[in-house]
């Protein structure tokens, strides 16, 4: 292992994450008198309130299960629950060294590290969320009926070399971890892989609960769109070491690597009109990654590995329902792992994990 890091990692997670009643620490009456004594909180406060001002429906929709899982619905929820306990965070002098998010997550975990402010995060996630929802509309439209498999106890290669002899249109979305892999494509197209992949040695085979076949190429218009997108805002710099979802590592490590397959982001883009890359060199890579993440496979089991090799061994899952804790867990027995679930664990955890852990927290100027 390389030198150990002193420094503490936020984790968060994607849709899955969300639990009914997430926002309502952040919206109660008590909170926004709290807040006007703290321009950090309140912060929080004016987050929320820019979203509402979009979508006054959220209130409503986050109410029921049902509609809360909806992806235009799950997306701001989880974005603005993370940026709210981030703020109390830092709001309290605890910053990250590094930060990794899930999907959604990566958006919060952008701000955790200030290449993005949280008013700009919201706004793009807004805008993610509406790109992805009108896919999904299109999609069951034209009578097109997407999902997702989990394949669990089977290497990642060994499947998808699979999904190659048999000539399959599925696709790995998730790298989870190396027997966890989930899939994307349509709901007959994986049906009928299930037994090959029970052949092959898959201790299970699980259909999961989403709306689409999330992280594939039936995204890649929606992320060329996404793409132009971004491109109007400034990514600054990360104030630490932040591995993205679509290489494994981070953006100078993927450019400086010679493994072909973190170029996929990128080849995505080539039959836009407006973006045609040929290589990591001469792309916006931290946005491009960003925007392309929703059309590759996620490899969050690479982004673990790139954590650990750097030595970070203390981690906190921001998240209503912590999803990551347990998959990070089964890496390695030299890491703590904590989750923050709301704002009273947030205080719980500041209280009794900073205590005598001065090293962790920065001044806050």
């Amino acid at each position: 292992m390389e030198k150990r890091d002193p420094g503490i990692v936020f984790l968060y997670g994607g849709q899955g994450s969300q639990q009914v009643g997430m926002e309502a620490d952040f919206v109660s009456p008590e909170f926004s008198a709290r807040s006007s004594a703290d321009y950090q909180l309140r912060e929080i406060v004016d987050l929320y309130g820019r979203v509402f001002a979009v979508r006054p429906d959220l209130p409503e929709a986050w109410r029921e299960e049902d509609s809360l899982t909806l992806t235009r619905n799950a997306q701001p929820a989880l974005a603005l629950h993370a940026l709210a306990l981030t703020a109390v965070l830092k709001s309290r002098g605890i910053r990250p060294a590094a930060a990794l998010g899930l999907s959604i997550g990566e958006f919060p975990a952008l701000a955790a590290l200030d290449v993005l402010s949280p008013d700009k995060i919201v706004d793009i996630v807004l805008r993610r969320a509406e790109l992805m929802d009108d896919r999904l509309n299109k999609r069951r439209a034209d009578g097109a009926v997407d999902g997702m498999t989990a394949v669990l106890g089977l290497d990642a290669a060994i499947i998808a070399g699979f999904l190659a002899e048999n000539g399959s249109t599925a696709s790995i979305a998730n790298l989870n971890s190396p027997t966890q892999v989930v899939l994307s494509g349509t709901c007959d197209e994986l049906d009928s892989l299930e037994p090959g992949l029970i052949a092959l040695g898959a201790r299970r085979v699980q259909k999961l609960e989403v709306e689409g076949a999330f992280h594939s190429s039936v995204f890649a218009e929606t992320a060329r769109i996404f793409a132009s997108d971004l491109a109007k805002y400034s990514f600054k710099q990360p104030r630490g070491y932040l591995p993205l979802n679509v290489f494994g590592c981070s953006r100078e490590e993927a450019v400086a690597s010679s493994v072909s397959d973190t170029a996929q982001p990128v080849k995505l883009l080539e039959s836009s009109n407006s973006l045609k890359p040929t290589n990591l060199q001469e792309v916006p890579v931290l946005p491009t990654a960003m925007a392309m993440q929703m059309a590759a496979s996620v490899r969050l089991d690479d982004c673990f590995d790139a954590l650990l090799r750097r030595g970070y061994c203390d981690f906190v899952e921001i998240a209503a329902k912590p999803v990551l804790n347990n998959l990070l867990r089964r890496k390695s027995k030299e890491i703590n792992v904590y989750t923050v679930r709301d704002l009273a664990e947030t205080e719980s955890f500041i209280a009794e994990y900073f205590a005598g852990n001065e090293e962790h927290i920065a001044e806050d100027n």
